[in-house]
């Protein structure tokens, strides 16, 4: 009897990188991200194109012609838009996101169109393929063209145009631009029941990278520096001491029922602090389903001592349960987070507000430096930085500031940290 061979999967952030370095050296090979769904797979490949785009010093042009307002009684603005990238291609690098379930052949091949021909005195009806707005840009510009949602693609007629993307680097009869990357993403069956296998020999024509679900502090950081305190940290709090609610895969292949994914811990972490108590457990619900919304509401409504009491008194903590000592962690974050970005554009002192967590940060560095790390972890990566260098000017907080420095990978050059694992 044969064994499977393990599946090699990849972090995330790790793909971003190769995939970045094989484009720099030249390599146009069609690659294929494969990852349970909502783990950030397209938007990981758009951050790809935007950071290609600052490498090549082009500007970053996402290919979606939308209309709405004023723009549905002119068209011609959207299209302008169009002439002017087509007028002037080496300036752009383009991102292009086709969802392929939204797709007919058609809109992938062009529209058939007939013309005349003359030939030896002869005129001729011909048919092609009038190319669309989308196949000209990925004919003339560089750029990354992500076909998502391609292993949830069942029709015959639209693989067999799929595939001759992937394979030819061709849509209808135009060809991409040298530097237009061609990648596509999707799912195993085992991640989303509605994902299929894809053809063999396809398979052997690409690169193929299993993308590893994040882990809770990958997530976190992500979305620390993207919204920095516009989102709720109690639910970074709560995944950290609930990491199996990260992501749960759902029952069957259609339903009505929410399940918790990094997508939807996101779309809850940016509007959960902003809802009332009364009707906080319609919401989180509503995102993440009914066994994670139950333990959620449960983890936030622990009550818990007032943060200024805890600077007063930390050794109150000890009292608490596990939920109470996360759940305090996620509040001093947030605070001090607050504080040491206030004013990010004047080098102002941030020694004084720094003063007053002595007795904490003392107090845990001695009995619960699991907690201390969690706190410091639940700081985005810049205030990571001012706090170290602001700990090592306070006496009190130096053997804090060495035991962050041995926990802790600061990125002094360029402002980035990242957690030991």
């Amino acid at each position: 009897m044969e064994v499977a061979s393990p599946i090699i999967k990849v972090p995330l952030n790790e793909a971003k990188e190769l995939v970045k370095q094989l484009y720099l050296k030249g390599h146009r090979q069609s690659i294929l991200w494969l990852g349970a769904p909502g783990i950030g797979k397209s938007e990981g490949i758009k951050q790809i194109a935007e950071e290609l785009a600052d490498i090549k010093r082009k500007e970053f042009e996402p290919i979606k012609f939308r209309f709405r307002g004023k723009k549905l009684l002119n068209y011609t603005t959207v299209y302008e838009r169009a002439a002017a990238i087509l007028s002037e291609p080496d300036r752009y690098f383009s991102f292009l996101d086709i969802r392929l379930t939204e797709f007919e052949p058609v809109d992938l091949m062009g529209v058939p169109r007939d013309f005349k021909l003359n030939i030896k005195d002869l005129e001729a009806t011909l048919f092609d393929y009038q190319p669309f707005i989308w196949q000209l840009i990925a004919s003339s510009t560089a750029g990354i063209a992500l076909f998502d949602e391609v292993t949830n693609v069942n029709r015959p007629d639209l693989r067999t145009v799929m595939y001759k993307i992937l394979r030819d680097r061709m849509t209808g009869w135009v060809e991409f631009h040298p530097d237009m990357l061609v990648m596509a993403a999707g799912n195993r069956p085992e991640d989303a029941a509605i994902a299929s296998q894809l053809d063999a020999p396809v398979i052997n024509r690409v690169l193929v990278m299993n993308i590893l679900q994040p882990s809770v502090d990958d997530w976190a950081e992500k979305y620390m520096n993207k919204y920095v305190e516009d989102w709720d940290r109690r639910v970074y709090a709560f995944l950290k001491r609930f990491e199996n609610f990260m992501f749960q895969k759902p029952q069957d292949v259609e339903t009505l029922d929410p399940f918790p994914t990094p997508r939807s811990w996101t779309e809850l972490a940016k509007i959960s602090h902003k809802i009332s108590e009364d009707h906080l457990e319609y919401v989180v619900y509503g995102e993440v389903g009914a066994e994670a919304a139950s333990h959620f509401v449960t983890f936030v409504r622990t009550n818990v001592p007032d943060l200024s009491e805890v600077l007063a008194h930390p050794e109150k903590l000890a009292a608490l349960d596990v939920d109470g000592k996360y759940l305090v962690a996620s509040q001093v974050a947030s605070q001090i987070n607050a504080e040491l970005t206030a004013n990010p554009h004047k080098k102002t002192d941030v020694k004084p507000a720094v003063q007053k967590y002595v007795r904490l940060f003392t107090w845990l560095n001695q009995n619960d430096r699991e907690i201390l790390m969690l706190i410091l972890t639940m700081c985005n990566d810049k205030v990571r930085v001012r706090l170290h260098a602001t700990m090592l000017t306070i006496p009190a907080l130096r053997p804090v500031a060495e035991f962050m420095k041995d926990s802790i990978k600061l990125g002094w050059d360029v402002g980035i940290d990242k957690t030991r694992r």
